[in-house]
């Protein structure tokens, strides 16, 4: 992947990713158990698209990758960040299923009425449908 920022830099910056890893425990490739998460960096939320990735969320952490990745993932259990219908979700369609209480200033409803029975048609989503791509910043010298 090559990033150019304009006005700002003149030669392509070449960044190396690793993944994807997934938050199961169980998964063969999960971000708690690899080495590289371990480390610090950039990384990426995504989801398999169309036969490629599409990224959801971009991150940084001063912490370990598996540290932050606990994180998210109690933060999506005790209803602070926003969940969409994962049948939805993985065509590419956000649709809302909780809005979540991290912006509390939003004016959208927190459980939208109309997606309660949404919800319990749709399937549980299976977390390594979501794989986490990372870039370990703590190694200067891949890039």
């Amino acid at each position: 992947m090559v990033v150019r920022c304009l006005n700002m830099v003149t030669t392509p910056f070449h960044v190396k990713w690793y993944g994807p890893y997934s938050f199961v425990e169980s998964a063969d490739e999960n971000v708690f158990t690899c080495l590289i998460g371990k480390k610090t960096g950039v990384y990426l939320f995504t989801i398999p698209f169309e036969g490629k990735y599409l990224v959801y969320y971009v991150g940084e952490t001063g912490v370990s990758f598996a540290n932050r990745s606990l994180q998210h993932v109690q933060s999506y259990l005790n209803g602070f960040y926003r969940v969409f219908d994962p049948e939805e979700f993985e065509k590419g369609r956000k649709v809302l299923l909780w809005g979540g209480m991290w912006k509390t200033d939003r004016r959208e409803p927190k459980l939208l009425s109309c997606n309660r029975q949404r919800r319990k048609r749709s399937r549980r989503p299976n977390r390594s449908e979501f794989p986490i791509r990372l870039h370990d910043t703590t190694k200067h010298n891949d890039v």
